[in-house]
């Protein structure tokens, strides 16, 4: 039996990090550090992974494993012609799951995960689906009644900084002033997203299935987002009618 810890770049799984590197887990020997890339991530991620968190595992004699997808997740909604999805939630399994698994199968005859969900969610706390072919999961913060505010403790006593949620910068389930400041911080990628809209809108007409609203952010298209954005740029006030701020995406942080 030997353990992975699924890195994520964001808090959680830092603070996990940081409890195994220093000893505090010692019921998971040997663990390995596997950080799956998919290309999509937010630049504040990189920079911390790069800059922060490899420096620190090498100053204690260990090292990241870097894996990446095949095509990244926006590239496989240009393929496909469809926009993300708040309820399949497939992006995970083929950004983060299957390039990971892919990596370790050849290796590794006894792989167990350790996922970086704190006691604030136990509810995402789910067993292997072993139909699918997943490793058995196993969730420190939870058993140890860790919650978010506990890892950024354990972060800071570490010495570290604490790093930004992670997440790809298109992730349907962005917040409503993530989706603002991608509109008007980043016009080309944010734009990336309205074309992916109208090809999907596009591929939905042509095979007369278009009867509903097809929209990668929540129930309005990426051009209400990027028209809201411009006028309270001009207005410079910002009103947040966040919907739904519990709800994460389903990636690893």
């Amino acid at each position: 039996m030997s353990y992975w810890l699924s890195y994520g770049g964001g808090v959680n799984s830092t603070a996990l990090a940081v409890m195994i590197v220093s000893g505090r887990l010692p019921e998971y020997p040997d663990v390995r550090f596997i950080f799956s890339d998919t290309m999509n991530e937010q630049p504040e991620t990189y920079l911390y992974i790069e800059k922060v968190f490899v420096p620190y595992l090498r100053e204690h004699g260990r090292n990241l494993i870097i894996v990446k997808p095949k095509e990244t997740v926006l590239e496989r909604w240009q393929r496909y012609k469809v926009t993300g999805s708040r309820q399949l939630r497939t992006c995970t399994d083929h950004g983060k799951i299957r390039p990971m698994q892919a990596y370790i199968r050849p290796i590794d005859d006894d792989p167990h995960q350790i996922i970086g969900i704190d006691a604030g969610e136990p509810h995402r706390a789910k067993p292997a689906n072993k139909k699918k072919g997943e490793f058995p999961k196993h969730y420190p913060l939870v058993d140890l009644g860790i919650d978010r505010d506990g890892c950024k403790k354990i972060i800071q006593q570490a010495g570290l900084c604490v790093p930004k949620k992670s997440g790809c910068w298109h992730c349907p389930f962005m917040r409503v002033r993530e989706i603002l400041a991608l509109a008007t911080e980043r016009p080309e990628d944010f734009h990336a997203i309205i074309q992916l809209e109208a090809d999907s809108h596009q591929r939905m007409r042509e095979a007369g299935k278009l009867d509903g609203n097809y929209y990668h952010w929540r129930d309005k298209p990426a051009t209400y987002w990027l028209d809201r954005a411009t006028e309270e740029a001009k207005q410079l006030s910002f009103e947040f009618d966040d919907l739904d701020p519990t709800i994460p995406c389903s990636c690893y942080d």
